[in-house]
């Protein structure tokens, strides 16, 4: 009797052991076939990224002259607009203008000299000429353009 019973107990046992080997197997065939599916799916991804990236960069160098010339263009059209901008409403009233002109040069008066910038312009208009004879305007003139 105490002999069927522990017989029955190592049996009850080596099924016990059976079915979580064969769900431990399952598990792990599970886990393997999710790493395969990601790293198809991972590969399929870089497939398709070099291709797209070979296929943005082609493009990229067929069109780089239009992309340089456009964003050229872009900044020719801003910068113009700045300066209108700057050029119609009075820097020293408005904050942000006053601020940008510090760092970005607006031209007032282009000359065979150069570019007299609108700050000096506005420093020139100020000043009353009257009271300076030929020489002493010529002298403030030359010491300006150096």
């Amino acid at each position: 009797m105490k002999k069927k019973i522990r017989l029955e107990k190592i049996e009850r046992q080596r099924e016990r052991d059976r079915i979580k080997l064969e769900i431990s197997l399952e598990r792990q065939a599970a886990r393997e076939k999710k790493k395969i599916k990601r790293l198809k799916a991972w590969r399929r991804f870089k497939k398709n990224f070099k291709l797209k990236s070979r296929e943005f960069f082609s493009a990229f160098k067929r069109n780089i002259i239009y992309i340089i010339s456009f964003s050229v263009l872009g900044l020719a059209i801003f910068y113009a607009a700045f300066c209108l901008a700057v050029l119609r409403f009075n820097a020293a009233n408005n904050v942000i203008i006053g601020q940008a002109i510090k760092y970005i040069p607006v031209p007032a008066v282009i000359t065979s000299q150069g570019i007299i910038s609108y700050d000096d312009f506005q420093n020139i208009e100020k000043i009353n000429y009257s009271n300076f004879n030929l020489n002493d305007k010529k002298n403030y003139f030359a010491g300006w353009l150096l």
